[in-house]
């Protein structure tokens, strides 16, 4: 009778054995799934972020692989030759032209960048500026660009008013232009719903098929 009750605790034991083994084993999987990226630690050892002329912030870094498949940027790209290249300053201002239409249309890309400015403001009045680029070293595959602007509701006298991202060259080119113009209001009247004083920023860069930029104009 003993003998008989032994067997199902010794089968629950092999069980519960078999369940701890299966976690273990599981665990580290779980691990590699939810830690983080390498590619994003390269990417942001890659990116420059400097203050610019106007007083703003400017940041620059190159894109992961998994960035551009989440941002639908594969097709403009060979992910295949891949390169997480550092955002590099260029030597004078590169003259826009045409590129190789051989080299326009090849299909491996050296790498997609993301540029993010900050307008001259303060904390609670300031406007923004977003542009993604991708490029094969020699032209322009891919560009995009957007801007918007924030005040702070608790200061009834900041207002945001209006921004524009003015792009030129671009895909086919040596070089993508981008011109954030913001206008920004740092005495509102609410009474009125006029402003009284304007404050309109301007940053004006210039972006390479290899990483590289040049600040054009700011103010």
């Amino acid at each position: 009778m003993a003998r008989h009750q032994d067997r199902p605790v010794a089968k629950a034991g092999t069980l519960i054995s078999a369940a701890l083994l299966s976690v273990s084993m599981a665990a580290p999987a779980a691990h590699a799934a939810t830690g983080s990226d390498p590619d994003m630690k390269t990417a942001e050892a890659t990116a420059v972020s400097w203050k610019n002329k106007a007083g703003g912030t400017e940041t620059i870094r190159a894109l992961t692989p998994a960035e551009v498949k989440a941002r639908g940027l594969a097709k403009y790209v060979n992910l295949a030759r891949y390169e997480i290249t550092k955002p590099h300053k260029g030597a004078g201002a590169a003259p826009a032209a045409r590129a190789n239409s051989k080299n326009a249309l090849a299909a491996a890309a050296s790498g997609c960048w993301s540029h993010d400015t900050r307008s001259v403001g303060t904390n609670q009045l300031y406007g923004t500026g977003h542009t993604d680029w991708c490029g094969n070293g020699s032209a322009i595959t891919y560009t995009s660009s957007s801007c918007s602007g924030y005040d702070a509701p608790w200061i009834p006298t900041y207002k945001y008013l209006s921004c524009t991202a003015n792009p030129s060259y671009g895909v086919g080119f040596n070089v993508y232009d981008v011109r954030y113009n913001w206008d920004l209001c740092p005495l509102y009247v609410p009474l009125w719903d006029s402003c009284t004083t304007h404050s309109r920023p301007l940053t004006h860069l210039r972006f390479g098929a290899d990483g590289s930029y040049w600040v054009m104009s700011q103010s």
